[in-house]
């Protein structure tokens, strides 16, 4: 039976599907001091179940990806969320930090099928100028998780333990699980019998990664991308443990840059009427290049505090917001045929840089953020390189195409 959904619908469905990566990296946060102590372990340990997870994430992208463009949408997200309930549960039970980082692994290639499926829904949906405005509003959906599941998973973790923490995901997978069955529509309608064949997808996946649109449209996502994941994974260890925030009131620091983020990203989407999207990406880019100087001025000329580490975060969130989904439309405009594909290779590039980011961040905070704004400056520059590059190649094509 044809599903049919108004768009404002469609898209609050598609935001739940993406959220459950940012449920799944946001809301144990606040646990993450006191698992290193009940674990044995260090917390370098422990922040490297978030970085297994975005690995494990960025692999399942590849096969999702194909998989989605061979038998459709439906069919590889129900499949993907049964592995993530049964990884949530596994991941509440863990009697070891070994058990959880492999289950954490599994959570990931489970939730990783909400986003590759969602964003090739996008593509197959709606044109590249609809498409900007779309993912605005998803990113703005998908920012409550982060604003309000650390708040959440800080009372849980007074209240219960972490383990809580998973059982509400895998809760939440329980009822996504039947709402997605029966309400999200298919919309792969020209499946490709041979898209899950070995050289078939060596091809397209080189195709792609030969497509100079795509690979520097990738590398200012990715770098926008990176620069979140960095803050999110030396948030608990820079707000709790050095600037001294309560458990329990990590969450509203928290909260208040997802926030932001879901702001900016609903401004995006109404910018994408009146600006180009070069001239978006730039801005953006440049947000968050002013909010790493000024964190690193404070890191080094003032005390400590939320405040220090959070302000000058909440720039560089604004910028964020504006660069993802803008850099998202530009990656993967020129793939209709192979939008899920697509899909899974900018995602897979995406998250394993942010792991490579996240577990480099971590490494080198032993005093103060002034780490986390080096590479907020650093994401920033090569944003703003990438779009100045893409600009160019944009318009040396069209003066060929006017010549010929």
């Amino acid at each position: 039976m044809e599903r049919h959904l108004k768009d404002s619908t469609l898209i609050l469905l598609l935001g739940l599907m993406t959220a459950l990566t940012a449920l799944s990296t946001d809301i144990y946060l606040p646990s993450m001091p006191q698992m290193a102590n009940i674990f044995h372990t260090s917390s370098t340990a422990i922040q490297f179940t978030l970085s297994i997870y975005f690995i494990g994430f960025s692999c399942a992208q590849l096969f999702f990806g194909s998989l989605s463009d061979r038998f459709g949408r439906r069919p590889v997200l129900m499949v993907g969320l049964l592995i993530y309930l049964f990884a949530s549960i596994a991941c509440a039970l863990a009697p070891t930090i070994a058990v959880l980082i492999i289950a954490r692994f599994l959570q990931a290639v489970g939730a990783c099928s909400g986003s590759v499926t969602a964003f090739a829904i996008v593509r197959d949906k709606f044109t590249r100028e609809k498409s900007v405005k779309v993912l605005g509003y998803i990113s703005t959906t998908v920012a409550l998780s982060p604003a309000l599941a650390p708040i959440l998973g800080g009372y849980i973790d007074v209240w219960f333990n972490w383990r809580g923490c998973f059982i509400v995901l895998a809760i939440f997978a329980f009822i996504l699980i039947p709402i997605c069955s029966y309400c999200l529509p298919e919309t792969n309608h020209k499946l490709d019998a041979t898209a899950t064949q070995f050289k078939r997808m060596l091809s397209i996946y080189g195709r792609i990664l030969t497509h100079r649109e795509f690979l520097l449209s990738t590398t200012i996502n990715t770098m926008a991308f990176a620069a979140l994941f960095a803050f999110i994974s030396v948030s608990p260890v820079l707000l709790i443990k050095l600037a001294g925030i309560a458990t329990e009131n990590f969450g509203y620091f928290f909260a208040i840059n997802a926030l932001t983020f879901m702001a900016s990203a609903l401004a995006t989407a109404n910018l994408a009427n009146k600006l180009r999207i070069g001239t978006i990406i730039t801005l953006g880019g440049s947000l968050i290049i002013i909010g790493g100087v000024l964190m690193a001025y404070l890191a080094i000329y003032t005390h400590m505090s939320g405040i220090t580490i959070v302000g000058p975060m909440l720039l560089a969130t604004c910028g964020l917001a504006m660069a993802m989904p803008t850099s998202t439309t530009l990656s993967l405009a020129p793939f209709a045929q192979n939008a899920g594909a697509a899909s899974a290779m900018l995602g897979f590039v995406r998250f394993a840089m942010a792991a490579a980011v996240g577990s480099f961040t971590s490494m080198l905070i032993t005093r103060n953020q002034l780490p986390l704004a080096i590479i907020l400056i650093a994401c920033g520059i090569i944003s703003v390189l990438g779009m100045v590059l893409l600009q160019g190649l944009q318009a040396r094509d069209q003066a060929d195409e006017s010549v010929v």
